[in-house]
């Protein structure tokens, strides 16, 4: 179960109501660093409600997407949905000397990318399939958002790539915009 930050009133349907069984209401930790690392660099003045709701790395990647379908709703009431981790995300294998990928990361970064760019969300929630997977998401925390935002999104909106890299080997930088 995810657990969510209500840091501003909403004046949006409530993403708890839409999320039902899947989150439940959590102040206590307030905004994690995956949040507010790009939201201070987006709205330095802190003037956006901001409903941060967390990854629930105990469930399965279809149920993450499916958190993301059920909050699509908000984006029709004028929400932006931020989702904030990354494609490759491998610390163990972290070469402070590389400014790029290794090939592996390289090549499972770019077949998400392809995927996403054809519309092949079920490809992305069954990454496990993909070449390179277990090397690239050794854990699931930092992929994960990027499902939930899959979730959110018609596969038949233009979607943009930018910022897209890989450095220190195992870790990718590519990042996705839609309806923008």
């Amino acid at each position: 179960m995810c657990t969510m930050s209500l840091q501003a009133p909403l004046r949006w349907r409530s993403a708890l109501e839409l999320l039902g069984d899947m989150a439940e209401a959590d102040n206590q930790w307030g905004i994690d660093h995956g949040a507010w690392s790009v939201l201070c660099n987006m709205y330095p003045e802190a003037d956006v409600p901001v409903v941060m709701v967390s990854t629930d790395v105990t469930a399965n990647a279809q149920a993450q997407f499916e958190a993301g379908k059920r909050l699509a709703a908000l984006r029709d009431e004028g929400a932006m949905i931020v989702a904030s981790g990354n494609v490759v995300h491998n610390l163990g294998g972290v070469n402070w000397r590389m400014d790029t990928g290794y090939r592996w990361a390289d090549g499972f970064d770019e077949r998400v990318r392809d995927l996403i760019k054809t519309g092949d969300f079920d490809a992305v929630v069954n990454y496990e399939k993909i070449p390179d997977a277990a090397n690239a998401i050794p854990t699931n925390d930092h992929f994960y958002p990027l499902l939930t935002a899959l979730g959110a999104v018609d596969p038949r909106e233009k979607v943009t790539v930018w910022n897209e890299y890989r450095e220190l080997g195992t870790m990718s930088m590519t990042s996705y915009t839609w309806g923008a």
